[in-house]
Formats: structure tokens, sequence, C-alpha cells
């Protein structure tokens, strides 16, 4: 009895030396975790630091690879950090951690990111003018962090005037106008959908003119006060004037000129 009880003691003894210095040198740089993110415009979720994800102790001094060669890494590689931001479309990321020691027998760990789509923000004040045949919606929804690629467009007014992201605002012409960006669900990350109300505005009317002639010098006294705004017509309000070779006017909202000084 006391032969057995110390050979199950030694046989305890061993497996559970050989379990620690499987831990300790099998696996160097831990191993693998996941982690999804959904809230893609959280300043929080801006960058993320991979090397406290990893399960197990990995050992420190290692290096990070991006599987999918995103290149999205804050600084060296080895510092773990990658931004967020620079992720183009929600979808699964994996970045693999490698520590190059000669003891370990697993010296790679992979965390994999599940990221959700980010379809921008809402804009309910976009702006074009009715000559733009390339009006590109996206530039209405965001820029820090940008809209992920790969959603769709609804024409929800039916303008039919839209081509992928691309408005082309001569079709109709002036109008406020309705659309939709939706991007796919990724993961437990829900679809998400920004919208764009876009108001085409007509072009600035300057007002066609007439000529003011003059052959001689006698009657320039009836000319000291000259209303420019009496020589043109049909033109927007709140319009400003300019003059090239003469310093008669007072500034941009000045309509009056004297001509003798010309």
């Amino acid at each position: 009895m006391i032969k057995n009880y110390f050979r199950c003691n030694l046989l305890f003894l061993i497996t559970f030396l050989l379990i620690g210095i499987t831990s300790v040198y099998g696996q160097c740089a831990g191993s693998d975790s996941f982690i999804t993110i959904c809230n893609i415009p959280d300043s929080d979720n801006s960058s993320l630091d991979l090397f406290p994800l990893l399960n197990g102790t990995p050992n420190t001094g290692g290096n990070w690879s991006s599987d999918e060669n995103l290149p999205i890494f804050v600084g060296p590689s080895s510092n773990g950090i990658v931004n967020l931001w620079q992720i183009t479309s929600g979808g699964i990321y994996h970045f693999t951690y490698t520590v190059n020691d000669s003891s370990c027998t697993d010296n790679q760990a992979t965390v994999t990111i599940i990221l959700g789509g980010y379809a921008g923000e809402d804009n309910f004040q976009a702006n074009a003018c009715e000559d733009d045949d390339s009006v590109n919606l996206f530039q209405f929804i965001g820029n820090n962090p940008n809209p992920h690629l790969g959603g769709t467009w609804a024409d929800i007014s039916n303008t039919g005037a839209l081509s992928g992201s691309i408005y082309n605002a001569t079709i109709l012409g002036p109008g406020t106008y309705t659309f939709t960006y939706t991007v796919n669900s990724v993961g437990t990350c829900p679809a998400q959908t920004s919208t764009v109300d876009l108001t085409v505005h007509p072009l600035p009317n300057p007002g066609s003119t007439t000529s003011l002639e003059f052959c001689g010098i006698d009657d320039l006294a009836n000319y000291t006060n000259v209303d420019l705004l009496n020589y043109i017509s049909g033109q927007d309000p709140n319009g400003v004037w300019s003059e090239d070779g003469t310093s008669e006017l007072n500034g941009p909202n000045d309509t009056e000129i004297n001509v003798q000084n010309i």
C-alpha cells in the first residue's frame, strides 16, 4: 500500500510538472480569442490594443500581423495597436501574434475581430446645385469615421437619377429628394442605415444686362449717380457687385457709380 501510494503521488507530481512546463513553454503567445465591436463611431473603438485580448499568459516582445494584410497598425506592429476606423467595411478580421522563442512549441495566437458595419450619420440638410451631374452622396454622411463601403444606396424618392452613390441633379432639377444607405449585419451586429435628404438648388441668376453708351462728354453731368440695378433684369436678389479697372464702388453691396470719374 505504501509503494502504491508513493507511486500515485509521484505520478501526480510528474503530471503536474509537465502541465506547468507545457503552459509556460508551450503557449508562449497565449491562446486565441475573439471580440465583437458593433458601435463603430464610438471614439473608444477608434483604436484597439490587441495584446490584452489574448487568452492565457502570452510573453511580451512578439510581433503582430494582419491575416488580411490590412495596413492599419498604429506605429510598429510590435505595439499591437490597430486603427479600426481605417477598416473600410464590416466583417471578420484576424490578427496573429508571434513570439520568436525556440523554447515555444506553440508560438502563435490569433485575435479575431468581428466588426459591425457602419452606414454613417443621417444628414437632412445636404445641398447640391441643379447643374451638378455627379453628386457623391457619401460626402454627406460623415468622414470621421468614414461610412463603410459595400452597402446599398436606395432611391426613396424614385428620382431615377441615382447610380450607386452618384446622383445626377440635372435630371429632375430643383427639389428635395431622399436617399438611404444600408450596410448588412455582421455576426450579432445588426444592419445599419443612414438617410440623406438632398436639396437641389437652382443656379444663381445674375440677370441680363443692357448697355449704357456715351459718345461724348457733354451729357456726363446727368450720370453722376447711376444705379447699376437699373440696367439689369431678371436677377436673383442679394447679389454682389465687383469692378475691373475703376474704383467707383464703395463695396460689394454698392450699386451706384459716377460716370464722370471713369
